[in-house]
């Protein structure tokens, strides 16, 4: 808040009036890239002594100074100038005034930043859009699925009134896993085009994506001893050891692949919709299922047995069809904007390091 009084204290304690357009950086986090412009509603505020602020002059633009700072090339390099005591490195405003940098004239310097404020700006409209709409898919996510104890959903499609059951996840789905002597060795791993993909839970994301890149593969003859457990699209993978829960759903198989022992391979059974019984599978009333069995083991594993064994509700197959299909197409306008985001944040990295010195 602002304040029109000073408060007694050391050095580092006092607090000094900001003014909006001021270039601002934490003494104690420069290592950690705190820097920052002084926004118009934070005109007046105040911070103390290690949090430094400074007037912009007429030879550069605030916009190409702060991306220029928040690059790790300066900040990483310069904050190797801290001193004081492990837990308290300072850089202070002499050594930081001190620190070289180059810079163009002052109308490259706009181009510049011009350039990295559009962009910055449609990273921001694309994060937002991403945000809104991982919100409404969890409000959905609540009013499409019956709370706990519940037997019908708050909100159904036109035509379903019927309460749903409960059914054991082994009576929807085929279940099953790289297991006794279908294991591998480290001498089975081969180059990518050598063999197949052998998915892993690092290959699946917080949003259940799974992830065609930086993949592991097994060789063709360790890949073709296990057709039981090759992967095909719209099958579900879901993490049995270690990282517990841990649910991807296979939209497009670009090479063919399999699992690696960690995960157990999940093909909904004919007339089932995949896509709902993998939203019902990263429910929280699901996923504290499988919490209450593995308990606290240091390294959690759960059987592909008692796998099959919970339960989660159930409707008929039409309105399960309705929404998985609903949500299906949810997600994939979520993971576009994640895309844009991602190669926009690629573009602007890229910028960073070729537009500067």
């Amino acid at each position: 808040m602002e304040k029109d009084t000073t408060f007694n204290g050391s050095e580092n304690t006092k607090y000094f009036t900001r003014k909006s357009g001021q270039l601002m950086y934490g003494k104690l986090d420069f290592l950690h890239a705190a820097f920052g412009i002084v926004p118009q509603n934070l005109n007046n505020y105040e911070s103390t002594a290690d949090s430094p602020a400074f007037d912009i002059n007429d030879v550069g633009d605030r916009i190409f100074l702060i991306n220029y700072f928040l690059r790790p090339e300066f900040y990483l390099k310069n904050g190797e100038k801290a001193n004081g005591s492990r837990k308290a490195k300072r850089i202070h405003e002499e050594t930081f005034l001190n620190m070289p940098m180059q810079a163009p004239i002052k109308s490259e310097q706009e181009k510049i930043a011009k350039t990295l404020n559009s962009l910055n700006n449609t990273i921001q409209l694309h994060e937002r859009k991403y945000e809104e709409l991982t919100i409404i898919k969890q409000a959905l996510l609540q009013k499409l699925f019956p709370k706990k104890d519940e037997i019908k959903p708050e909100v159904r499609y036109e035509n379903f009134s019927d309460a749903w059951e409960q059914r054991k996840l082994g009576e929807v789905v085929n279940l099953r896993g790289r297991i006794g002597f279908r294991g591998y060795k480290q001498t089975d791993l081969v180059d990518k085009g050598q063999g197949a993909i052998s998915f892993s839970p690092a290959d699946i994301d917080e949003f259940g994506n799974v992830l065609n890149c930086n993949n592991k593969y097994i060789s063709w003859a360790k890949y073709d001893e296990s057709p039981e457990i090759q992967i095909a699209q719209g099958d579900i993978l879901f993490t049995k050891t270690a990282s517990i829960g841990k649910i991807g759903y296979i939209t497009k198989l670009r090479e063919k692949a399999t699992i690696n022992p960690q995960i157990a391979l999940i093909t909904p059974l004919k007339n089932e919709n995949g896509y709902f019984i993998f939203l019902s599978l990263r429910l929280d009333q699901f996923t504290k299922k499988v919490r209450n069995i593995i308990g606290g083991s240091s390294v959690p594993t759960l059987s592909q047995e008692k796998l099959k064994l919970l339960t989660f509700m159930y409707p008929d197959t039409s309105e399960q069809k309705e929404i998985g299909d609903f949500f299906k197409q949810l997600d994939s306008l979520i993971a576009l904007h994640q895309c844009k985001l991602e190669k926009l944040k690629q573009l602007k990295k890229f910028l960073l390091q070729n537009m500067f010195i």
